[in-house]
């Protein structure tokens, strides 16, 4: 007969239990069940009760049903014998086990028959049968079964042979039994020294094997086997091998303790396609253990692969010195050996524990006759399993998406046949708890690495980096004195445009701020004031000033909740001079990791451009002023816009941007504006662009004919005028190199030594510029320059082999740099260009000048 049906919980249906007669309850089915019943005629009773994830129970509901024989019982019953197999050897010398089943479909079963040795066949049981029989050693017996069912219909009789030999080593051993030739000599019958494999003996035997003293067997009775170990990789190895199916799971399982020195144990198992250790395949260890003078159990399971038809054991003493004793081996398929549920107790929390909202850690214990495979636990809707190696387990049950409540904690277990320990529950209150406040994030800087010195497990952080990128490390402050991170170029007005900037993404849960900590300061001539910056906003009351001594800030970020992401810039400006540097040390960003999950980076950014309109003329010599909008569902990074060669980069994360192009450094002609959004995930939004025509003024337009920036310690031209063609820039009479330049092109400037001790005008800077087409007229050159305490002190330049009217002057000290720019009014072919210097104190001073830039006219 069928019973089936279904189970409905809010909390979730742990499993359905039916019960027959006086049977003991079993798992058939959890939300639905359905289970076909083989009854024997007559009466019955069935219950059944459902099972919750909170612990609660269903009402019992129970059906009485009667079985009837319909038609007439002309089937034999069915019998299953457990034990023995068909042919068997064992070294019993007491009872041997017979058992096992019979079931019929109509009549019922009247009984179960056997015969040993042709002593006549005697009932031992109905539906069940088990009994011991007494078998002498050293004899050949046949067993003989079958079973009848009322209607008189007999099974064919079973026949088995059982062998009684006391030498015999099965897969359990106790080592009661010790006499010859048993155990003869040093090493046992049936268990060998080794092993070859490839011609190479890997398997070495234990220095000595002997018997125990009576009584110091496991558990305080009985024998043990004593086994010496030496330093190499002892082991002994049973030669009596366990025929296996890919699929089966063995189990291997002795008890040991130590008597002298510090022993160490494993299991061993190897592998073979086939009998006699033949098509070896491999061979595993299980932990290994260091013995005490207290038993312990080492066991180890394995899962037999593809191709494996025959194992061996082995118990293994692995690079250790000492004595220990072994007993009560186990060695079988689990199937063959489990006979009980599994069970399983709670340790921690205690019953009634009380704890937030969070992470639960539960501990207890676990036993099977054979092995438990894995431990679960639950509260609420929340599971988590952990497998078992030991009888002790632990497991973290993340309870932070339950609601605050009092639950049922619930542990079962499961052993390798499936079977399931009954569930052991403890109350559990879970409370609205504040999360903690943590570090996120901190840098201190030693070392001169820009690299956190601390990263929350929970969080990815990037190095601290500066806006155009080149930084320094000054002496930083207690308890971190020896570097900072220092910067300069900060801007001379009130614009926010340069900043130190950091990233730091939640990995699993989004984040609330607390407070952001660092110490600063600057030098006489470095900005005055600050601005906390976070995925582009300015953050309310995070700013101020900053002194020439060091000071630390906290600024409160906790206004700033529920962030998938965080990219904080500390910002500065109104510095009086570019070189005024700024500097900061000690960073250290603080919040509260939350349940929330993250959302991620789900789309790329939008980008618009409002102004200029599409199909725009301008004049060349112009300013063209370019606005537009950006967004992200997780923020704007930066914003890039193009005009033919000129790329300006703007750090954006408002929804409006604006930037600047100066058409001076362009022709006349057609070009397209371009423009893109880059977000924090590194997602890059479609082109916006737009087509600008550039036309000349009335008359000829003054134009930017070659700029020179050199940073990245190249000397080619930065930028060209399409209607002219030009040199390197080098230098004559010296040595040339690339140190730090100024500002806006601070990287790198272009520098030579070796000028002239007296007033000679023999060594120069020199570029060349030619029109593609008509003349130059050159309007004017101006560039940076700048000379060390020794550099020459005189400079004046040439054009075309011409001294420049008024372009000439004193080089100043090195206090710092000088700009000059210097009138050129003449109509040329060409342009050669020379920077001259002189009165230099020492052969190895320098003179080096930066941001080199040549405007004029192209004359038709």
């Amino acid at each position: 007969m069928t019973v089936s049906g279904t189970a409905v919980d809010s909390d979730g249906v742990l499993g359905t239990y039916l019960k027959v007669d006086s049977f003991t309850y079993s798992n058939i089915g959890t939300t639905t069940f359905n289970k076909i019943l083989t009854l024997a005629p007559g009466a019955h009773v069935l219950k059944i009760y459902a099972f919750d994830g909170q612990a609660n129970s269903s009402a019992t509901n129970t059906r009485n049903v009667s079985v009837v024989i319909s038609g007439p019982d002309d089937t034999p019953p069915v019998i299953t014998i457990t034990k023995p197999s068909q042919a068997i050897t064992v070294s019993s010398l007491g009872s041997f086990r017979v058992y096992g089943t019979v079931s019929d479909d109509k009549s019922g079963v009247e009984g179960i028959y056997l015969d040993v040795n042709s002593a006549g066949f005697v009932k031992i049981g109905t539906t069940v049968f088990d009994t011991n029989l007494t078998l002498l050693d050293g004899t050949t017996n046949s067993l003989k079964l079958f079973a009848q069912d009322i209607s008189n219909n007999c099974t064919a009789t079973n026949i088995y042979t059982v062998i009684i030999d006391s030498s015999y080593i099965s897969p359990n051993w106790d080592f009661e039994t010790w006499p010859e030739p048993y155990w003869p000599g040093t090493y046992p019958q049936n268990w060998t020294n080794g092993i070859m494999t490839n011609g190479v003996w890997w398997a070495v035997s234990f220095t000595s094997v002997g018997q125990s003293a009576p009584d110091a067997g496991y558990g305080g009775t009985g024998y043990a086997v004593v086994l010496e170990e030496n330093s190499g990789i002892p082991w002994m190895w049973n030669k009596s091998e366990l025929a296996v199916t890919p699929g089966d799971y063995i189990v291997i399982r002795f008890y040991a303790k130590m008597t002298i020195g510090t022993p160490k144990v494993a299991t061993y198992a190897a592998f073979y396609s086939d009998t006699n250790q033949t098509g070896y395949i491999g061979r595993q260890w299980g932990a290994t253990i260091t013995l005490d003078s207290t038993w312990k159990e080492i066991k180890s399971v394995y899962q037999i692969g593809a191709g494996t038809n025959y194992v061996f054991m082995g118990i293994e003493g692995y690079y250790s010195t000492g004595t220990f004793l072994a007993d009560n081996v186990t060695f079988g398929k689990v199937s063959d050996l489990d006979a009980g549920n599994p069970s399983v107790t709670i340790t921690s929390p205690t019953n009634n524990f009380s704890t937030g909202v969070g992470m639960v850690d539960v501990t207890g214990t676990s036993s099977d006759d054979i092995a438990v495979k894995t431990v679960y636990t639950a509260i609420g809707s929340v599971t988590n399993s952990t497998t078992v190696n030991t009888a002790n387990w632990s497991i973290a049950l993340d309870a932070s998406s339950i609601a605050p409540n009092t639950y049922q904690l619930l542990a079962w277990s499961e052993d390798y046949t499936g079977k399931k320990s009954s569930v052991a529950s403890q109350n559990i209150t879970l409370t609205n708890v504040p999360f903690p406040t943590v570090n996120l994030v901190q840098y201190d800087f030693e070392g001169e690495t820009s690299i956190p010195n601390y990263s929350n497990p929970n969080t990815s952080n990037s190095s601290m980096e500066s806006s155009d990128g080149t930084v320094t490390y000054p002496a930083g402050i207690s308890p971190t004195p020896l570097d900072s991170i220092s910067e300069n170029g900060w801007p001379l007005d009130t614009s926010w445009g340069n900043y130190f900037i950091f990233k730091v993404i939640p990995t699993n849960y989004s984040i609330n701020l607390k407070n952001l900590i660092f110490s600063l300061s600057r030098s006489s001539t470095g900005p005055l004031n600050y601005q906390v910056e976070v995925n582009g906003m300015f953050v309310p009351g995070a700013s101020g000033t900053v002194l020439e001594t060091w000071k630390t800030i906290t600024n409160d970020l906790s206004a700033l909740s529920n962030l998938s992401y965080i990219v904080v810039k500390i910002c500065a400006n109104s510095a009086t001079s570019t070189f005024g540097t700024f500097r900061i040390d000690n960073v250290t960003l603080s919040g509260v990791i939350t349940t929330n999950s993250i959302v991620s980076d789900s789309s790329n950014p939008n980008i618009a451009i409002t102004a200029p309109a599409d199909n725009y003329t301008n004049l060349v010599g112009t300013l063209i002023n370019v606005t537009g909008t950006s967004s992200d569902d997780w923020g704007v990074d930066k914003v890039y816009a193009v005009l033919g060669t000129v790329t300006n980069t703007l750090s954006a994360g408002l929804a409006n941007w604006v930037t600047t192009f100066d058409t001076s450094l362009f022709s006349a002609g057609d070009y397209t504006l371009s423009t893109w959004a880059l977000d924090y995930a590194g997602k890059i939004s479609t082109l916006a662009t737009h087509s600008i025509t550039l036309t000349n003024p009335p008359g000829i337009p003054e134009v930017t004919l070659i700029q020179y920036i050199l940073d990245g310690e190249i000397n080619r031209a930065s930028y060209t005028n399409s209607g002219t063609s030009n040199s390197i820039i080098t230098n004559i009479g010296g040595t040339v190199s690339y140190p730090a330049g100024i500002s806006p092109t601070t990287l790198d400037s272009i520098s030579a030594n070796g000028w002239p001790l007296d007033s000679s005008w023999t060594d120069y800077f020199i570029f060349n510029v030619y029109p593609i087409s008509g003349l130059l007229d050159l309007t004017y050159l101006s560039f940076n320059g700048y000379r060390s305490t020794t550099g020459p002190k005189n400079y004046k330049i040439v054009v075309n082999g011409v001294d420049v009217s008024g372009a000439s002057g004193t080089v100043p000290t090195s206090a710092g740099w000088f700009s000059n720019t210097f009138s050129i009014a003449t109509n040329l072919p060409y342009a050669q260009i020379q920077i001259f210097a002189n009165s230099a104190s020492n052969i190895s001073g320098t003179f080096r000048i930066d941001n080199v830039t040549l405007k004029g006219k192209l004359i038709p």
